[in-house]
C-alpha cells in the first residue's frame, strides 16, 4: 500500500505531530501554498468536518463557504473526492486550494469510485478533532451551527460523555431558493425510537464524538442507502443524545444524482434494515410500511405500494381479526379508488407547518432572515 504525505507538517494546533499511516487505503494531501494557522481572534471548536464529494466542485465551494462562515471555526476540514472525472478533479483541487488559505483543509482522493459510505469512513480515519461533523457537499450550514452544538455540549455533557448532537434542518429548492420545509428535531432519543424511523434525517445536521464513530467502524459500506439511519441505530445505546431543535443545516433538493434521491436504492436500504433490525413482534412497523409504500409509488409499482400503505394504516388495529377485516375492506376499496399520494401528502404537511410558523411576527421575521441567507448562499456561493 502506498502512502504519500504531500506536506510533512500539520499546523501548530496539532502540536507539530507528523501524520503517520491513517489506513491502508489512504492517499492524504494538504493543498495550499502555506501552512495554515488558525486565526487568533476567531473562536474555534475541536471539530473535524468530513465532506465526501463526487463531480461537484461548485457544490463543494458552497459547502466550504458555509464552513468558513461559521461563528466557531472547526480545527480540521477533510474533503474526500470519490474519484471524480479529470476536469472535475482539477476544479475540486482549485476549490480546495482557495479555501486552504482560510481553513485547515485536507484532501483525500479515492483511487476508484467507491461511494459516500467508503468516503466518510476515510474521513473518520483521518479525523483529529474530538468531534466529527458530517456535511454532504450539496448541503450547507447556517453560520451558528457548530457554535450552538458545541455550546450545548459544554452545558449538558460531562467531559467523558460520548455525544450525538443533531440540529433541525431547512429543506430548500435549488432552483428557486424557496424554503420547502422547516423541520425541527425531537429532543428525546432511544434505540426503539430510531429503529422505528430515522427522525434525525440528513447527516449534515450531525455532530458525533470521533471515538464513537471509530468504535462502531463508521458506516456500513455494503448499504446502497439509509447508511445514516443504520449508523444511528448502532450507536444509539452508547451515546448521550443532544439536540438543537432550530434548523441550522440546509438540505438542498436538486436534480443532480444523489443517493437519497434514488428511490430504488433507498427501497433496498429500507429492506436491508428491516431484515437486520426490525422484528414484527418487537417494533412498530407503521413508519417502515409507509416509507416503503411511498418509494413503491414513486417507482410506479402501485399494487404493491397500496398493500404496504394498508399495512401502515392498520398497524395499530387490534385485535388481529379486526385488523384483517379492515385490511380486506381497504383492498376492496382501493381496487376502484387510488390511494393517497404519500409524497404529495408529506410535502403538504411541510407546507402547513411552515404556514403555521409564519403566522406569528417572530416566525415571519426568522423565516425572512433565514430565507435571505439561504438565497444569498445559493446565488453567490
Amino acid at each position: 500500500m502506498n502512502f504519500r504525505l504531500c506536506k510533512a507538517t500539520i499546523h501548530a494546533i496539532f502540536k507539530g505531530a507528523i501524520l503517520k499511516r491513517l489506513s491502508d487505503r489512504t492517499t492524504f494531501c494538504e493543498l495550499g501554498s502555506t501552512t495554515y494557522k488558525l486565526p487568533a481572534d476567531h473562536p474555534t471548536c475541536d471539530v473535524s468536518v468530513v465532506i465526501p464529494t463526487f463531480n461537484r466542485p461548485s457544490f463543494l465551494h458552497r459547502a466550504l463557504s458555509s464552513v468558513l462562515a461559521q461563528t466557531a471555526i472547526p480545527t480540521q476540514v477533510i474533503v474526500i473526492d470519490d474519484c471524480s472525472g479529470d476536469m472535475e478533479t482539477l476544479a475540486t483541487e482549485s476549490v480546495i486550494e482557495k479555501f486552504s488559505e482560510s481553513l485547515n483543509l485536507f484532501l483525500i482522493r479515492n483511487d476508484a469510485n467507491r461511494g459516500a459510505n467508503y468516503s466518510r469512513n476515510r474521513g473518520i480515519d483521518a479525523a483529529t478533532g474530538q468531534y466529527i461533523a458530517f456535511l454532504d457537499s450539496d448541503d450547507f450550514w447556517m453560520p451558528d451551527k457548530l457554535a450552538r452544538q458545541i455550546e450545548l455540549i459544554e452545558q449538558s455533557a460531562k467531559r467523558d460523555d460520548a455525544i450525538l448532537c443533531v440540529t433541525g434542518r431547512y429543506r430548500v429548492s435549488s432552483d428557486t431558493g424557496k424554503i420547502i420545509s422547516r423541520q425541527l428535531v425531537r429532543s428525546s432519543f432511544s434505540s426503539d425510537a430510531i429503529i422505528r424511523s430515522n427522525f434525525i434525517g440528513t447527516l449534515s445536521s450531525v455532530l458525533v464524538t470521533t471515538s464513537v464513530a471509530r468504535a462502531v467502524r463508521g458506516f456500513d459500506e455494503t448499504l446502497p442507502a439509509c447508511q445514516d439511519w443504520e449508523f444511528f441505530i448502532r450507536i444509539a445505546k452508547n451515546v448521550k443524545f443532544l439536540s438543537v431543535r432550530a434548523p441550522l443545516c440546509v438540505y438542498v433538493e436538486h436534480h443532480e444524482d444523489r443517493i437519497s434521491a434514488s428511490n430504488r436504492k433507498r427501497l433496498q436500504g429500507h429492506f436491508l434494515i428491516r431484515r437486520k433490525y426490525l422484528k414484527q413482534s418487537e417494533v412498530d412497523l407503521s413508519n417502515f410500511y409507509r416509507n416503503v409504500g411511498e418509494e413503491l409509488q414513486l417507482l410506479g409499482k402501485e399494487r404493491l405500494a397500496t398493500e404496504y400503505y394498508i399495512q401502515a394504516v392498520t398497524q395499530y388495529v387490534l385485535p388481529v381479526w379486526k385488523r384483517a377485516l379492515l385490511q380486506m375492506s381497504l383492498r376492496a376499496y382501493y381496487t376502484w379508488r387510488r390511494p393517497p399520494r404519500l409524497k404529495a401528502n408529506r410535502y403538504l404537511s411541510y407546507k402547513k407547518a411552515l404556514t403555521k410558523f409564519a403566522r406569528s411576527a417572530d416566525g415571519r421575521s426568522q423565516l425572512q432572515r433565514d430565507h435571505d441567507f439561504i438565497k444569498t448562499a445559493l446565488q453567490q456561493w
